[in-house]
């Protein structure tokens, strides 16, 4: 039987949610940023969740969140990226002082356990941004971020994947793949794939490829796979009656189910 929390009294919503097998971390808004930092909630069962409290300054947003490594890292809005290494209790604000990463709207956040890869734009969403850290802080990624706004990356054990498209706003589906997180290919998918105007908002990886969901910020979605990162086809496309963003995408290792909008996708 399912357990639910409701956060509304407490003026939170969650967005992003993460576990290393003992834990579970959600992040996500606050309604009340004068007064209550973004959430971040933690679990050692999924059912009772305990909300830290922690140092915040304009943020009203935490977007993503990954796990790896013996650390907890969050991502959000007005450069925020902060981390913990006590399971969630004590976090560090590892944007200050660095004008690239405080002035970042980041969206995915990622770990391969030994390096976090961070993406978003700038905070006018006029350009794309990656950032890496493999131990020693982080830095821009050494491939020029030309034409592409990343909104999620993920790790698949060998290979780092982030999904966009060659706009902040309404774009055509673009990838970026990357070995060690500074390094990057581009990928711009054609329009057979995916369709113009479908930038690409979730990815997963289900142990043998990649699938992604796009859709045109308005009745339209499709969603694409691929085993590499590199070679893409288009696996579903549809009109939708009202909202058809499919912002979430998750897989069991036999069925994907992709969520958002007005309703839920599932293969098989």
């Amino acid at each position: 039987m399912a357990a639910e929390h409701g956060w509304a009294d407490d003026y939170f919503s969650g967005n992003a949610i993460a576990s290393d097998g003992a834990t579970f971390v959600m992040v996500g808004d606050t309604l009340n940023a004068t007064t209550k930092a973004p959430l971040i909630a933690t679990s050692t069962d999924g059912s009772s969740w305990t909300v830290r409290n922690w140092t915040h300054g304009f943020e009203t947003s935490l977007a993503d969140v990954t796990m790896g490594g013996g650390r907890i890292t969050a991502v959000g809005t007005n450069g925020t990226l902060i981390s913990s290494t006590d399971g969630g209790s004590v976090w560090t604000n590892e944007a200050t002082g660095n004008n690239s990463l405080s002035t970042t709207r980041f969206r995915g956040v990622t770990t391969s356990g030994t390096v976090r890869v961070a993406v978003g734009s700038d905070s006018g969403q006029s350009e794309g941004r990656i950032f890496v850290n493999g131990g020693s802080g982080w830095t821009a990624a050494t491939t020029a971020i030309t034409d592409f706004c990343p909104r999620r990356v993920i790790w698949n054990g060998t290979l780092f994947l982030a999904v966009g498209g060659n706009g902040c706003g309404l774009g055509d589906a673009v990838v970026m793949s990357s070995t060690d997180g500074s390094t990057w290919t581009r990928t711009a998918l054609p329009s057979t794939v995916a369709p113009a105007s479908h930038a690409l908002v979730a990815v997963v990886w289900d142990g043998n490829r990649f699938h992604a969901t796009g859709d045109n910020l308005g009745n339209k979605r499709v969603i694409v796979s691929s085993p590499d990162g590199l070679t893409w086809i288009q696996d579903h496309t549809s009109t939708a009656t009202g909202n058809a963003s499919l912002g979430g995408i998750a897989t069991s290792g036999t069925r994907i189910v992709a969520v958002g909008g007005v309703s839920s996708l599932t293969k098989p």
